[in-house]
């Protein structure tokens, strides 16, 4: 009994923070998928929210904080934050827009992050990679 539980407790130990060290890094907006979403997807901001998402980066740092610069079309703004991983769900805390929940994705060998939105029926992802 006492094998299972610090087995348990290693697993613990060795899981969940390799999951928070896994997304966190500075990321840039590569792609858009499907790219004529772009016009529809917010980032970091209210559903109602005018323009097209043009660039964005997001520095997820380990001390759970973030700061993010997201350029629309007619302005850019710098946010921060606080972040959290659940499962595959990423909430991210703004100081300015307030609470956002998002499904992500990791491949490419940890260098590449999907963030997902479903808009009108379809899954739409941000892609990003880590400098």
């Amino acid at each position: 009994m006492m094998t299972r539980g610090f087995l348990c407790g290693l697993s613990t130990m060795l899981i969940v923070p390799c999951g928070c060290a896994g997304i966190t890094g500075k990321w840039t907006a590569s792609s858009m998928e499907p790219e004529m979403a772009r016009d529809q997807f917010r980032l970091l901001r209210p559903d109602d929210h005018e323009g097209q998402l043009v660039k964005a980066t997001i520095s997820l740092k380990k001390d759970s904080t973030y700061l993010a610069e997201v350029f629309y079309e007619g302005g850019a703004d710098v946010t921060t934050g606080t972040w959290k991983l659940t499962d595959n769900k990423l909430t991210l805390l703004d100081n300015k827009y307030g609470s956002h929940t998002y499904t992500v994705e990791l491949s490419g060998n940890r260098k590449v992050l999907r963030i997902i939105r479903p808009i009108k029926g379809t899954d739409v992802a941000l892609v990003m990679t880590r400098d």
